[in-house]
């Protein structure tokens, strides 16, 4: 596939542009003669990895013996056992990785599109949900730790939703992908990505809507069944499954996702920082569908293109109208009312602000391009190309709207290679010394119970000493008398040293630490301490090995979520609901309509005027979201945080386990009303308790004062009749004195 001249059309313009260099493929057949040659070149440069992979996916599913040591054990009559450490680790660790549901988050380019950047998170979060791809994952995570790469696949499938398409997040047997060369972490640098996959007849004729004559048209192949030659004895690995055991006919796919230029337009709008990437092929539809808010004054005419600003003045519209002007009363305060100048009734002590009046009205993004409102031009931009051949014959292909792979790679122990070595690789030589151990410990046991009795040669009869040691666990074997002592001797090997054991848990020790799994992880009591916090915090630091596992798994789920990002505004342009469920919490419903009205605003209909099309949006999984987390300590925790008023009853209750935490949280809501309700009119009764009291107090203040009012009259009564006495007394004792007194001479 080489770069040729091609000419352009601006379908603006209806004017061929200049001539760009871009890359275009040629015939069809061309095409798939191309992915056959690549996938040759690429399979046969690869094979010698692909062999150690084979192998050590053997050694995981338990053939860890190998052909040679097992023909020796059956020579010998001694049955293989194997202790498998490796199987249980890989599964602990798989099982740490993928404890938890992901949780998602988004960020845009600006501050206004955070409201956007959540509804990416939460369509990210519904894609994981409805494709199970939590448990693709762990498949996944197999790969990464057995085979050195694990595989997602990102496509979209157009027959699902009943006609509506779905993004499909899917798992990829890394045996059937092949890559050239590549020195990126996620091998985004790599030229070509071919997936090979076989199918039968009858998958044809259901995947494509094919009849059988069709099917016959295309070339057959057989499917190649790579093995090792390790066995087990539980009859796992590939060595044990019968060689070329096929479905015939065959036919081989190749889907080469390739690294092409392709001519885009930009849509922008300076004065906005509006900008938009749209295909040529959906120009005419997008700019058709999107609507351009345009507001008209006696003073300038303004175009809205940006969604953001687009939503404020179709909410004014919404609101107002498509004719609106400012009035403003005696204080200078300015209100909006709809209509024209002078052609409304004002509120009294308003008057309208002239040349105010607003006209708005919509206009078509292909309109503003046309009047130039809106620029555009074209660009070269990467994009993945997607050519399927069965057989030697194409049978599509198309352009991916992404320029990031939609093949991931989760690669183990990256060293910039394509051949990565995985930790099951590394560990072997640890789990076969433990099998070496393990199997020489139980040789030894049967040959201690086995018991080999030796005898002096010609002294006694072997068949009369066989039916007198009727044992079919003891032997006799013949020694010459001279050169030892006379008697029945016990042949007996030696036992074991202890320290061979301390190696066998050494060797353990070291396959559990290589691959960050600890005994504590796994629930053993051995090196728990005596605290149960000291054993939480044990815990937590034990998972510090693992975190930086978490930390590739993490990067590979942002790399998936960059992909569905460029999917989800390619794809999603029709009307669809979205339904997210979390356990014990509210679900959440996020509708994406197709019309382009801005007057249903009122049904919550945001998320065509804040376009999910436009812009440009990182999707990454929240740190640590998918690592177990100790609920106790977790429920502790937030039980502190309730008991110092931080949260909520009903959060505590959603942390726990309860199976009707639904029935107790609406338990506990009517006992909080009843609870409320009482302490009213606890507190009623004792405002009204005071009130009585004080009422009281005021009652017998009053009786007291009256009382004091009348005894005061009585007692200043009684003064004045005592001071009139007394006048009188006084009065008389002056005239009796008077009387008394001689005559003057």
């Amino acid at each position: 596939m080489g770069a040729i001249e091609k000419d352009t059309f601006d379908v603006i313009t209806q004017e061929r542009a200049e001539s760009q260099t871009a890359q275009v493929t040629v015939e069809a057949d061309d095409d798939a003669r191309l992915s056959q040659e690549l996938y040759l070149k690429y399979k046969s440069s690869s094979q010698t990895w692909r062999d150690q992979m084979i192998e050590d996916w053997d050694f995981f599913l338990g053939a860890q013996i190998s052909q040679k040591q097992d023909e020796v054990n059956k020579k010998r009559k001694q049955k293989t056992f194997t202790v498998d450490v490796i199987f249980q680790a890989v599964e602990q660790a798989v099982a740490l990785l993928t404890s938890n549901r992901p949780r998602f988050t988004a960020t845009g380019t600006e501050d206004s599109d955070t409201r956007i950047a959540g509804v990416f998170a939460a369509i990210m979060q519904y894609l994981v949900y409805v494709n199970r791809f939590i448990q693709k994952a762990k498949q996944c995570i197999k790969d990464y730790y057995v085979g050195s790469v694990g595989w997602a696949h990102v496509w979209w499938n157009p027959l699902a939703l009943h006609g509506k398409g779905e993004i499909v997040i899917d798992t990829v047997d890394p045996r059937r992908v092949f890559v050239a060369s590549a020195t990126d972490f996620f091998w985004q640098d790599a030229p070509h990505m071919i997936l090979e996959t076989y199918l039968t007849a009858e998958q044809m004729q259901v995947s494509f809507n094919m009849t059988l004559e069709e099917v016959a048209g295309y070339e057959t192949g057989v499917q190649q069944i790579d093995s090792s030659t390790r066995s087990s004895e539980m009859q796992s690995g590939s060595g044990n499954t019968l060689q070329g055991q096929t479905l015939n006919p065959v036919y081989q796919r190749l889907d080469r996702y390739s690294k092409v230029k392709e001519l885009m337009y930009v849509l922008e709008k300076e004065d906005e920082r509006f900008e938009m990437l749209v295909d040529p092929r959906q120009l005419v539809a997008r700019t058709q569908n999107m609507m351009v808010m345009v507001s008209r004054t006696t003073r300038a005419t303004n175009y809205f293109v940006h969604p953001r600003n687009a939503a404020m003045v179709a909410q004014m519209l919404s609101q107002y109208g498509e004719v609106f002007h400012e009035m403003t009363d005696q204080q200078g305060q300015t209100q909006v009312i709809a209509g024209a100048e002078g052609q409304v009734d004002y509120p009294p002590g308003f008057t309208p602000v002239p040349n105010s009046t607003t006209f708005l009205e919509m206009i078509t993004a292909y309109d503003a391009m046309r009047k130039g409102i809106l620029k555009y031009r074209q660009v070269l931009v990467d994009r993945i190309q997607h050519i399927a051949s069965i057989g030697g014959r194409t049978l599509f292909k198309e352009i991916e709207p992404t320029e990031h792979h939609v093949l991931i790679p989760l690669i183990n122990n990256f060293d910039r290679t394509i051949s990565p070595v995985g930790d099951v690789r590394r560990v072997k030589r640890e789990q076969e010394f433990i099998n070496s151990i393990r199997q020489l410990v139980v040789t030894h046991a049967a040959v201690t119970t086995n018991f080999k009795i030796g005898y002096p040669e010609g002294r006694y009869n072997e068949a009369k000493l066989n039916e007198i040691f009727n044992d079919p666990q003891k032997r006799f074997i013949p020694y010459d008398a001279e050169m030892q002592s006379s008697g029945l001797q016990v042949l007996a090997p030696p036992p074991l040293p202890n320290h061979l054991y301390q190696l066998e848990q050494q060797a353990r020790k070291n396959i559990e630490e290589r691959l960050g799994i600890f005994a504590l992880m796994q629930g053993s009591p051995t090196d728990a301490p005596s605290t149960y916090k000291g054993t939480v915090a044990l815990d937590e630091y034990g998972q510090r090995r693992i975190k930086s596992k978490k930390d590739d798994i993490e990067e590979w789920f942002n790399q998936i979520g960059r992909v569905i990002v460029d999917f989800v505004q390619y794809y999603y342009t029709d009307t669809r609901v979205i339904n997210i469920v979390s356990p014990n919490d509210k679900p959440q419903t996020i509708t994406l309509k197709r019309e382009s009205s801005y007057t249903n605003l009122a049904e919550g209909n945001e998320f065509r005027i804040n376009d999910i099309t436009v812009g440009d949006y990182d999707v990454m999984i929240v740190s640590g979201s998918t690592l177990p987390s100790n609920r106790f300590a977790l429920l502790e925790m937030y039980m502190e945080l309730f008991k110092i008023g931080l949260l909520d009853q009903e959060t505590v209750l959603q942390k726990t386990e309860l199976a009707n935490v639904e029935e107790v949280m609406q338990r506990v809501g009517i006992i909080n009303q009843l609870q409320i309700q009482l302490q009213q009119a606890q507190e009623q009764i004792k405002k009204l308790s005071g009130d009585m009291q004080t009422a009281d107090r005021e009652l017998m203040h009053a009786k007291r004062d009256k009382d004091m009012t009348i005894f005061s009259k009585n007692l200043e009564a009684e003064q004045i009749k005592a001071a009139a006495a007394r006048m009188v007394y006084e009065n008389t004792l002056k005239l009796m004195k008077n009387a008394q007194r001689p005559a003057s001479k």
